[in-house]
């Protein structure tokens, strides 16, 4: 594992509680619920994930996560011999690039 990709993150130690539009708080790294996740989990069947390219220590989904230094829009999530299944919560002001990022990787 590179020292850019990290592991074993603390999930849910510091949950950010407020919406980031109220209070005037623009705040972007706000966390997925984890009763959310584990619901997306069941019902779409689309894990078990293994990257979550948008994440912070505290917030992570997965045991392999990005965060904000790591720049996971100009980095390969995987490859070939190493796919991922990313969970991709995004910051919502640069939605469009995570967008044509997710593309990009499942193209590859």
């Amino acid at each position: 594992m590179s020292k850019t990709e990290h592991g074993g993150g603390r999930r849910g130690a510091a949950k950010q509680t407020a919406m980031p539009w109220r209070g005037g708080d623009r705040l972007q790294n706000w966390s997925t619920p984890q009763e959310l996740f584990l619901e997306i989990t069941r019902r779409y069947g689309w894990g078990p994930y293994t990257l979550d390219p948008c994440a912070e220590p505290w917030s992570a989904k997965c045991e392999r996560y990005f965060t904000e230094t790591d720049d996971a829009l100009s980095r390969p999530w995987g490859d070939p011999r190493n796919p991922v299944r990313a969970f991709v919560n995004p910051p919502f002001d640069d939605i469009g690039a995570w967008f044509a990022k997710a593309w990009s990787e499942l193209q590859a």
